[in-house]
C-alpha cells in the first residue's frame, strides 16, 4: 500500500474533516512516527516486562574502511541512499588484507577505560574490541596498518535499521505493504492523541498493540524455524557414526 493510500485511510479513521486545525502534514508526520515505532518492536503492557523484538526483515549491512590511528566511526544516520538509519548493532566485524574476517567482541567503553586489565586496548594495533555510544562506532585498539600488510581493514556492520522516511505519495515500505493496518491504526491512535480522546486512542493503541505481538511471534517463527515433534533416532545413528 503507498503512502497516498495510508493517508487517506488514517485521514477517515481520524475523521479529520471534524477537525479543521488537522493537516495533512501532521498526518504524515504520525504515519512516520507509527513506522518508527514499529522499527523499535517494544511493547510495553502494565505489569508485565517489556517486549523487545529485533525483526530480522530489518537488517543492514554496511562496510567501512579504518583509518590509521582513527579510534571513532560514524555509524549509517539514514542521509545517504539505500543505507537505512543505525537502531542496533548486530555484528561487527574486522575483515583484513587476506579477507580473512574475525568478529570484534562487544563492550561498554567505560569498562575498557576504567579497568587496568583492559590498558592495552587503549594504544594502537589490532582492533579486537568495538563499542558503540554516542551514536558512534569506536575501535579498541587504534588501528595500526603496519599490522595488517600496512592496508585499511575493513570495518563490516551488520545491525538493525530504522527504515527511510516516507516522503512521496508513492513510497512504500514493507510495513505499508505487509502490515498496512498496523502503521494505519498506530498513526490513528497518535492522531487521536492529538485530539484528546482517550476512548479513541486507546482503542487504536491496542488494536495496532496486538498486531505487532502477533509479527514478533511470526518473525521467532523465521528465526527459529519449525520444530518437529514425534521423531526419534533410527536404531544404531547417531553423529559422527
Amino acid at each position: 500500500m503507498a503512502f497516498s493510500d495510508i493517508q487517506t485511510n488514517v485521514g477517515d479513521y481520524l475523521e479529520s474533516a471534524s477537525f479543521p486545525a488537522m493537516t495533512s502534514a501532521m498526518i504524515k508526520s504520525w504515519i512516520n512516527r507509527a513506522v518508527r515505532w514499529a522499527c523499535n518492536g517494544q511493547v510495553i503492557i502494565p505489569g508485565s516486562p517489556l517486549i523487545s523484538h529485533d525483526f530480522s526483515f530489518l537488517i543492514n549491512e554496511v562496510q567501512a574502511d579504518t583509518i590509521e590511528q582513527q579510534r571513532k566511526y560514524d555509524l549509517p544516520d539514514g542521509n545517504t541512499t539505500d543505507v537505512w538509519e543505525f537502531r542496533k548493532d548486530k555484528n561487527v566485524e574486522l575483515i583484513n588484507s587476506l579477507d580473512y574476517r574475525v568478529p570484534l567482541t562487544k563492550m561498554f567503553k567505560r569498562d575498557i577505560e576504567d579497568n587496568v586489565n583492559f590498558a592495552y586496548l587503549l594504544g594502537d594495533g589490532t582492533p579486537s574490541v568495538f563499542c558503540i555510544e554516542q551514536f558512534m562506532l569506536w575501535l579498541f585498539c587504534k588501528p595500526a596498518h603496519e599490522n595488517n600488510d600496512d592496508e585499511p581493514w575493513t570495518i563490516n556492520i551488520e545491525y538493525y535499521a530504522y527504515l527511510p522516511l516516507l516522503v512521496e505519495d508513492t513510497d512504500t515500505n514493507v510495513f505499508t505493504i505487509k502490515y498496512p493496518e498496523l502503521i494505519e491504526w498506530k498513526a490513528t491512535s497518535l492522531g487521536f492523541e492529538w485530539a484528546k480522546d482517550t476512548d479513541a486512542q486507546q482503542e487504536y493503541e491496542n488494536k495496532a498493540i496486538k498486531r505487532l505481538l502477533e509479527m514478533i511471534t511470526n518473525d521467532h517463527a523465521v528465526d527459529l524455524g519449525g520444530i518437529e515433534v514425534g521423531m526419534s533416532p533410527m536404531s544404531g545413528q547417531s553423529l559422527g557414526v
